[in-house]
């Protein structure tokens, strides 16, 4: 009989792992998202908008200066 627990362990482990690392970048979409919606009609110009865009780009690793 072939024993498939500790793979079974090890690949569950695995899974919950990836959904939290999704659920950190979805969050991160949904919060870019939100606030180029609430900031639709701002003026800001390209370089403003390159930068906010590098900031929310970062959210999960946070920013690390430089």
């Amino acid at each position: 009989m072939l024993e498939v627990t500790r793979w079974l362990q090890w690949f569950l482990v695995q899974v919950a792992a990836a959904a939290l690392a999704n659920q950190a970048v979805a969050a991160a979409v949904q919060a870019k998202a939100l606030f180029w919606w609430r900031h639709r009609h701002s003026c800001f110009n390209a370089r403003q908008q390159k930068l906010l865009n590098r900031l929310l780009d970062v959210e999960p690793e946070r920013f690390q200066g430089g």
